[in-house]
């Protein structure tokens, strides 16, 4: 069985809360799983069912809120999967995962993905000592 929840939300607040994602370097979707994941892991959990949510806004937007795609800025760091984990510190791909899962590298967790933040890896080669 599968539930389905629908959510309206002011067309005003999507289009700050998609700005603010794509900001962070993820999809709309992406951050509403993030914000509500606990939530949702409760009652994937407690139920058994997937959750799975849908955002209608009220109205549809006239026009794309963002023409162009814009590479990050300095100021935007990018947000990397395991893989790039490893390839930027150059591990193996078991040594990136046992530096996120013991915590020695913080992770961000969106739904079901992990991920972590560019600024993370460069403070941990930064602190770590030779």
């Amino acid at each position: 069985m599968v539930q389905k929840l629908e959510i309206n939300i002011p067309i005003e607040l999507v289009k700050e809360i998609e700005v603010y994602a794509k900001g962070e370097g993820i999809t709309l979707n992406e951050f509403l799983f993030w914000a509500l994941g606990e939530k949702v892991g409760e009652l994937r959990e407690r139920r058994g069912v997937k959750n799975l949510i849908r955002v209608s806004p009220n109205q549809p937007p006239e026009k794309p809120i963002v023409d162009k795609v814009q590479p990050p800025s300095g100021a935007q760091k990018r947000l990397l999967k395991a893989e790039e984990v490893a390839k930027y510190l150059r591990l193996s791909k078991s040594g990136a995962y046992h530096l996120m899962r013991t915590g020695v590298i913080p992770v961000v967790r969106i739904g079901k993905a992990v991920r972590v933040r560019e600024e993370d890896i460069d403070s941990f080669v930064l602190n770590s000592k030779v």
